[in-house]
């Protein structure tokens, strides 16, 4: 039995503003207009939009944007991929079978590459409703194919964020996870799904 709309979103409730069913979604296309004025107060992420790297992510199969509106304004977008990350990344977490460490070097993912909020729109439980959609679709998809986990690469000053949904840093003693945050600011985060699963059956 698949989790509903409802339970996923019990998981998330914290006296948002913005919910679900406040907001619309569209896949973004090439003939897309109104997204220069976007503005989330991060140069790299405005950037993505409004040049034609979008375009080519798109085209190249990179990558599938989001565009998310409320009250019929661009209020945020987010960008997702298939991924994957290395066992021993998630070896200390617990949360694999003793077989499956052995059988496997790395864990499927989905990758939230990108998620942004316009300036305006921020504060109001935006972020907090993609993450419940960006779930809802890992729950979803994984009867399909393989997804075991959810992934971002948050800035350092969202890690908070991330945390307060469940999702667990990789150890910062990891050569190449030390190398991330010395160099590009960001840290690696995940989120078992098979965890959100467990939740829901409580």
């Amino acid at each position: 039995m698949k989790p509903g709309k409802d339970s996923v979103s019990r998981l998330f409730d914290s006296g948002m503003e913005c919910t679900l069913s406040d907001l619309s979604f569209e896949p973004f296309k090439a003939d897309t207009v109104n997204v220069k004025s976007f503005d989330c107060g991060n140069g790299d992420l405005n950037e993505f939009l409004h040049t034609d790297e979008v375009n080519e992510f798109e085209k190249e199969h990179f990558g599938k944007t989001t565009l998310v509106y409320c009250s019929g304004s661009l209020a945020a977008y987010y960008t997702i991929y298939a991924d994957s990350l290395e066992r021993t990344y998630v070896q200390k977490h617990g949360s694999l079978s003793k077989a499956t460490m052995l059988h496997v070097k790395s864990i499927p993912a989905i990758m939230v590459g990108r998620l942004a909020v316009d300036c305006k729109w921020q504060k109001k439980g935006i972020g907090k409703a993609i993450l419940e959609r960006i779930v809802m679709y890992a729950l979803d998809n994984s009867s399909h194919m393989g997804i075991r986990l959810i992934l971002v690469q948050a800035k350092l000053d969202a890690v908070s964020f991330y945390e307060k949904f469940g999702f667990v840093a990789v150890p910062a003693d990891f050569k190449e996870e030390a190398k991330r945050m010395r160099t590009k600011g960001t840290r690696t985060l995940f989120l078992d799904i098979d965890k959100v699963r467990e939740a829901l059956e409580e």
